[in-house]
């Protein structure tokens, strides 16, 4: 009965990973909500890790990477951290974030944006600006920078 739950389980999670990366966590939670027994669920997961279905490291890299494109670093790590990624493998890989490409990203990221505040004054567009790119999960030297950098720029129509 047992190895009939296990099939079981294996074929639910091989079907839940087909449609989009998962961490082990959001397996082992989603065969959980499926009503089958912890240890059963640990077992699939151990299993999925074993044939390489599952790699943290990795869903690290290619999540991180995707969300880089419109998130800072303390976004990108409260996610991956919700996401039931161990700490130690999202602080190794925000730390392979480097600071030149986040300010890169800040910066197009607030140029793009500036344009939805250009008819408002300085004050105002700083406040938004900045505000707008704290809470994309940028650091705040991050946001002085580009904030400075934009607003020394002429401003375009």
């Amino acid at each position: 009965m047992e190895e009939n739950k296990f099939n079981q389980a294996y074929k639910i999670a091989l079907r839940y990973l087909s449609f989009q990366m998962k961490t082990a966590f959001q397996v082992e939670e989603y065969l959980l909500r499926k009503k089958y027994s912890k240890e059963v669920a640990q077992q699939v997961v151990k299993q999925l890790i074993n044939q390489k279905y599952l790699n943290d490291e990795f869903f690290c890299q290619v999540y991180g990477n995707e969300k880089l494109k419109r998130e800072g670093r303390n976004k990108i790590r409260l996610s991956l951290l919700k996401k039931g990624v161990s700490k130690e493998i999202v602080e190794t890989y925000i730390k392979t974030i480097s600071e030149e490409d986040e300010l890169k990203k800040a910066l197009e990221i607030g140029q793009r944006r500036v344009y939805f505040y250009r008819y408002l004054p300085p004050q105002s567009m700083r406040r938004k600006l900045m505000n707008f790119l704290l809470r994309r999960g940028f650091s705040l030297e991050i946001v002085e920078k580009v904030i400075k950098e934009i607003l020394s720029q002429p401003p375009s129509e």
